[in-house]
């Protein structure tokens, strides 16, 4: 989206520079050049507003639903083990795949994910799961995988890192979900209130 933005303002700077190179040589009456000029302008804004503020603006706001959505808590739930129970979320995280944002209850070891419809502008799935399914629950620092990283690598630079929500069943299963970068804090939060309540919990286990 940033790169966008730079490149459509150094597009409509360079039309600009031209526009008022050309008029110069136009024979129309000051007036005129001037309405084309302002019309010119008033183009200009009018994709930027369209195109790119206020689809953004529609972003942000079902970002935010997503997000409240998954950490809103959940009465009378019946799980297809045949037990029942409430969802009461600690926080919820945003994560990098699109619009998918996944809400932790810590106390009841559950987890709500909910992700948006990648084709429309609406909820998709609204899910809410026991971490039974994932003893081994960890944030990770793994190496990016892209060019800048594989640069780096040759030329024995640090790797650029990126955090993931790791849940893993001990063998062979194991999901990774990236954690968008202003939520890393929040969910090692959330992984460590996890880890104490299943510490407190395994005594009373055996």
């Amino acid at each position: 989206m940033l790169f966008r933005k730079a490149l459509f303002i150094s597009a409509a700077i360079a039309l600009g520079v031209a526009i008022v190179l050309a008029v110069g040589s136009w024979q129309l009456e000051q007036d005129l050049r001037f309405i084309y000029i302002l019309w010119i302008g008033a183009v200009a804004c009018a994709y930027w507003y369209l195109d790119i503020h206020r689809p953004s603006l529609r972003r942000q706001r079902l970002k935010d639903h997503v997000l409240e959505r998954a950490g809103s808590p959940a009465n009378e739930l019946v799980f297809t083990n045949g037990q029942s129970g409430d969802f009461t979320p600690a926080g919820a995280i945003w994560l990098m795949q699109t619009g998918v944002a996944v809400g932790l209850d810590p106390k009841g070891q559950l987890a709500r994910y909910v992700q948006l419809n990648p084709l429309r502008d609406e909820l998709w799935i609204d899910n809410v799961f026991g971490l039974e399914m994932a003893p081994q629950i960890v944030i990770l620092d793994t190496p990016m995988r892209n060019l800048a990283n594989s640069l780096r690598k040759m030329f024995g630079r640090p790797l650029k890192k990126m955090a993931v929500l790791r849940l893993s069943n001990g063998a062979d299963q194991i999901v990774d979900f990236k954690i968008y970068p202003g939520h890393i804090a929040k969910a090692r939060e959330l992984v460590r209130q996890i880890d104490i309540r299943r510490s407190n919990l395994t005594p009373n286990a055996s």
